[in-house]
């Protein structure tokens, strides 16, 4: 069934929207070499309890962060970790928010990780992701 949003449940999303785009952008500056997702992930946070929201991801389904961090070959929703950014990583930070009234806004945005902006990107070789199963999955050298 489609509901139809009032005028001040659409204002409710537009501000929770603008939350996740405020918070990316602060997120944004941080993407670079040596930083952890973790630490981007506390940043995301920070802004968004800044802004009287809370953040929209976090306990959803048991998930313990505040954003999903992807870098390189994971693909989607990636657990912010210990693991320290390197130069030409690429980043996909996903973002939610909820306001106090309950609306929730959600985005993404992919950046890399390079000391210098306009640097060609170092291309990477393809890497081994350990499953669950025990199994191994592996890019297609056409992937590179």
């Amino acid at each position: 069934m489609i509901y139809l949003k009032t005028d001040d449940e659409i204002e409710m999303l537009r501000k929770a929207n603008l939350v996740v785009a405020g918070t990316l952008a602060e997120v944004a500056k941080w993407i670079a070499p040596g930083v952890t997702t973790r630490r981007l992930d506390q940043i995301a946070e920070e802004y968004i309890r800044s802004q009287g929201c809370t953040p929209g991801f976090k306990g959803l389904y048991g998930y313990p962060a505040t954003l999903c961090t992807s870098v390189n070959e994971v693909v989607v929703h990636g657990i912010p970790s210990n693991y320290v950014l390197e130069d030409g990583d690429i980043v996909s930070c996903d973002c939610g928010a909820v306001t106090p009234e309950g609306f929730n806004g959600d985005s993404t945005y992919t950046a890399a990780a390079a000391h210098h902006q306009g640097v060609p990107l170092r291309r990477h070789r393809a890497r081994r992701a350990r499953q669950p199963s025990g199994g191994y999955l592996q890019r297609h050298p056409a992937v590179l």
